[in-house]
C-alpha cells in the first residue's frame, strides 16, 4: 500500500512542454485516490537499453518558488544532452506527505535495497523513460523542495545517486518574489482578493517584527557584536516556533510570501547536505545575461560547451513572459526593504558573490520594479 500511495503522489498540474522544434508533448492524465489531477506513465514502460534508472534523474531545479525557475528548465532543455523527459516540470514527489511517511518508516538509510526501491518507485512515477538515451542526462524542477527537510532527507538518504545529484537554486530579489507569489495565489484564487499586499503579509511581518525584537534583545543580553556580524540564529529559530504556532492556532500554513525570501536560512541545509554539488543562479543575472549563466550552468553540470545563441530570442521571450504589475510600495515595503538587507548580506558571505539586488534595497523609498 505504502509503494502504491508514493507511486501515485507524483502530483502536478497538466502542463505541455514545447519542445526547441516547436512540437507539444502532453503527458498522460489520471485521477488520483485524492482526487488531485496527476501526470505519471499510465502503463510501465521498459527502460531503454544503456539507461541506468538508478542514476536518474542527474540534477534537480529545487527552487526557489516565483524565481524563474520555469523560464530555465524551458532554456536548459535545449542543450543537446538535456532530455526533458519528467512528465510535468513540477512533480513534488520528493517533498509529499507519503514520501515523509516513508522515510518516518524506514531509518535504516544506508540499506541499498530500500535505497534502489524508494528510487525506482520515483523514477517510474516521474519520468518518462522511454525518453532517455544513455548520452543524455535529465531533470526536474519542483520549487516546494527548497523549503522541504523530507526532501532534503529523501535527496541524501533514499536516492540511490544521492552522492552525485546536482541541484540547481534560482533566487530573486525576496520582496519583488512575495509580491509575484501574492498576485498568482490571487490568480489562482488561492488568496484573498479583497485584501492588499499589505494586509497578505501582515501575519508574516508581525512574525518579523516580534522576532527582531527578540533578537535584539538576545544581542543586547549577551552583549553580542551588531546583527548584521551574525549569523541570526535565534531570529530564525524564533521564526520557525512562531510559524508553528499559527498553523496550530488557525489550522492553516501560512502563504510564506515573506518566509520563501529568507534563502540564507534554508540554503546553509542545503549547502551542508550537499558540499559543492549546489549551484547558485541569480535571477538578475540570468535575465540580463542568459548566455553567461547558462554557460555557468553547463560546466557545472559537467555538460559539453553549447552555444544557447540560436535559442536566445526564445529562451528570452519564455524568460519576460512574466505577468506585468503596476509599481507599488508603500510603509510595509520599505521596512521589508531594510528587514531583507541583512539576510541579503549573510547570503553574500554564503555564496561568496554579490546579490545585485541588495543596493536597490537601500533607496529611502523603495518601490518594487515593474
Amino acid at each position: 500500500l505504502l509503494l502504491l500511495l508514493l507511486r501515485w503522489s507524483c502530483a502536478g498540474q497538466p502542463e505541455p512542454w514545447r519542445s526547441p522544434g516547436g512540437a507539444v508533448w502532453l503527458p498522460p492524465a489520471a485521477a488520483s485516490p485524492r482526487g488531485e489531477s496527476l501526470q505519471h506513465r499510465s502503463a510501465p514502460v521498459a527502460t531503454p537499453p544503456g539507461v541506468d534508472v538508478y542514476a536518474i534523474p542527474q540534477f534537480l531545479i529545487v527552487g526557489v518558488q516565483k524565481c524563474g525557475t520555469s523560464a530555465l528548465y524551458f532554456a536548459l532543455g535545449y542543450h543537446p544532452n538535456i532530455t526533458v523527459s519528467a512528465f510535468v516540470k513540477e512533480p513534488f514527489y520528493l517533498s509529499t506527505i507519503a514520501t515523509a511517511t516513508h522515510i518516518k518508516k524506514y531509518t535504516s538509510f544506508s540499506l541499498p535495497s530500500e535505497k534502489r526501491s524508494f528510487h525506482g518507485e520515483y523514477v517510474r512515477a516521474c519520468f518518462n523513460l522511454s525518453r532517455l538515451t544513455p548520452d543524455h542526462i535529465t531533470m526536474e524542477a519542483s520549487t516546494t523542495y527548497f523549503e522541504s527537510d523530507t526532501a532534503i532527507s529523501a535527496i541524501e538518504h533514499f536516492l540511490a545517486n544521492s552522492e552525485k545529484i546536482k541541484m540547481l537554486v534560482i533566487l530573486r530579489e525576496p520582496i519583488t518574489r512575495a509580491y509575484s507569489h501574492w498576485q498568482h495565489d490571487r490568480r489562482h484564487d488561492r488568496a484573498d482578493t479583497t485584501q492588499t499586499f499589505d494586509e497578505a503579509i501582515n501575519d508574516e511581518l508581525t512574525m518579523f517584527r516580534l522576532c527582531n525584537a527578540f533578537e535584539k534583545s538576545r544581542a543586547e543580553h549577551l552583549n553580542a557584536m551588531p546583527k548584521e556580524a551574525y549569523e541570526y540564529e535565534s531570529f530564525y529559530s524564533c521564526l520557525e516556533h512562531e510559524r508553528q504556532a499559527f498553523v496550530s492556532h488557525n489550522k492553516r500554513q501560512l502563504a510564506g510570501y515573506l518566509f520563501k525570501g529568507l534563502y540564507y536560512f534554508r540554503l546553509q541545509r542545503w549547502f551542508q547536505s550537499f558540499p559543492r554539488r549546489v549551484h547558485v543562479v541569480l535571477h538578475d543575472n540570468l535575465r540580463v545575461d542568459p548566455l553567461l549563466e547558462l554557460s555557468k550552468i553547463t560546466r557545472f553540470l559537467g555538460l559539453p560547451y553549447y552555444d544557447f545563441s540560436n535559442e536566445l530570442d526564445d529562451i528570452q521571450h519564455e524568460y519576460q513572459e512574466g505577468s506585468r504589475y503596476e509599481k507599488y510600495s508603500s510603509p510595509a515595503v520599505r521596512e521589508l526593504a531594510a528587514e531583507f538587507r541583512v539576510h541579503n548580506d549573510l547570503l553574500e558571505t554564503l555564496i561568496a558573490a554579490e546579490v545585485p539586488w541588495n543596493d536597490k534595497l537601500a533607496a529611502v523609498n523603495y518601490v518594487l520594479p515593474v
